[in-house]
């Protein structure tokens, strides 16, 4: 099983400059069993066509690149996938046992891939959310599907009409603006829908929890979104929330099987399914 610690812990010390690599390294694929592997020649391009964008970026690129090409000159696959980030100062490498698609970045450290590995089988959820949506997928055995998608509907308020109520002033003339600024009164009620799906959201999550047995779940997205769903929760399942990790809420999973799930009954949010779009 895949050391979350030491996933949060590298997350941490990890800067906005780190390379990150996925490798397909099953040496029973065909593709592996040629002389230069061909995990070995993605690899080599993709450090290519990152250099001179990366070298534009910090000065600690040639150390990264240096630590790269050691562990490589060294490194004989003995797992299907291998994880690599290396920023300046550091290498960390994640051995998995799964084949992985090849991917490569210069940037944050990217380790929604990891999440998909945790466990050989045991199903997780995954609570992608930030002001305006939410989005739930379950993964089991690195796969994972989109389940539902929630978001706050403020298109049938007009604020602009709704907040200013204006009455004759009897000192000087003109009239009086009474109930606060326009603005206030906007942001009060962005604030007061956001709250309201922050709960569903944390509705959403006791439910999937309790109906599908699920011992763990991962929220992400906006970091303070993530953190205003996590209070709502009751304090038991608070605790089964893992983490709070940077996923990013436009996480692309075109790529995953999608499933449909029923609406729960809702009238203050609209929930749509990528599958059938109900």
């Amino acid at each position: 099983m895949i050391d979350l610690a030491g996933i949060k812990a590298m997350v941490a010390e990890a800067d906005e400059h780190t390379l990150t690599l996925y490798l397909n390294v099953d040496n029973t694929t065909p593709e592996n069993q040629a002389t230069t592997p061909a995990w070995r020649i993605y690899a080599k391009n993709k450090l290519f066509e990152l250099e001179t964008a990366a070298k534009s970026q910090t000065d600690g690129w040639a150390d990264i690149r240096a630590r790269v090409d050691e562990f490589f000159e060294q490194y004989r696959p003995s797992s299907k996938g291998l994880a690599l980030f290396a920023w300046n100062g550091s290498l960390q490498t994640i051995e998995l046992p799964f084949a992985v698609e090849n991917q490569a970045t210069f940037g944050n450290a990217q380790i929604a891939p990891l999440l998909w590995v945790l466990d050989e089988y045991e199903p997780y959820l995954i609570v992608l959310v930030d002001q305006e949506k939410a989005r739930f997928f379950l993964a089991q055995l690195g796969s994972v599907g989109f389940r539902e998608g929630m978001e706050v509907d403020l298109e049938g308020y007009d604020f602009a009409e709704r907040t200013y109520t204006a009455s004759p002033n009897p000192v000087g003339g003109g009239n009086a603006v009474h109930g606060g600024s326009g603005r206030d009164d906007h942001e009060a009620m962005l604030d007061e829908h956001r709250t309201r799906m922050y709960r569903q959201v944390a509705t959403g999550i006791e439910t999937y929890v309790n109906q599908r047995q699920i011992r763990r779940f991962f929220l992400g997205g906006s970091e303070q979104s993530a953190h205003a769903v996590k209070n709502l929760l009751p304090p038991k399942l608070q605790d089964t929330a893992i983490a709070t990790l940077p996923i990013p809420y436009a996480w692309d999973s075109k790529k995953s099987s999608t499933w449909c799930s029923p609406k729960p009954s809702n009238t203050s949010a609209k929930r749509k399914c990528a599958s059938c779009r109900r």
